[in-house]
């Protein structure tokens, strides 16, 4: 992983998340291994872009084999911070925030939400999003 001092531009941080859904699309469907030219060629990406940006965090893959769905996806998760509890504290739960409380019950991110206050009653109940 890149050191403190060589702190990893933001366009490729984006681009690690856009390849980790990909690789969870195609976890879903059963894929075991996957080239990068096939994840490139299915998804519309660089296949040279994907192995330069994997290689800034280590070993992924194995030359003529490919990588691995699930411990490709569970390594960029690490990476992006997504494989781990994220506490959220909404402050007024009215529109935006139950819309808010409501797509994160429906993503895959580990995320706990805390109303902080609100003027309106509670809209949320044994088994929300909150």
């Amino acid at each position: 992983m890149p050191g403190r001092n060589n702190a990893v531009p933001p366009v490729t941080l984006n681009r690690l998340s856009v390849y980790l859904r990909c690789l969870r699309r195609l976890r879903e469907q059963g894929v075991r291994r996957v080239s990068s030219q096939e994840l490139a060629r299915q998804y519309r990406l660089s296949a040279a872009q994907i192995r330069k940006d994997l290689t800034q965090f280590g070993e992924f893959g194995i030359r003529g084999v490919g990588y691995d769905v699930t411990e490709l996806c569970d390594r960029l998760a690490a990476l992006l911070s997504l494989d781990r509890s994220h506490p959220i504290v909404v402050v007024g739960m009215g529109n935006l925030g139950s819309a808010l409380a409501a797509t994160s019950a429906s993503t895959t991110t580990a995320s706990r939400w805390w109303p902080a206050s609100t003027k309106t009653p509670p809209r949320w109940g044994p088994g929300s999003a909150i």
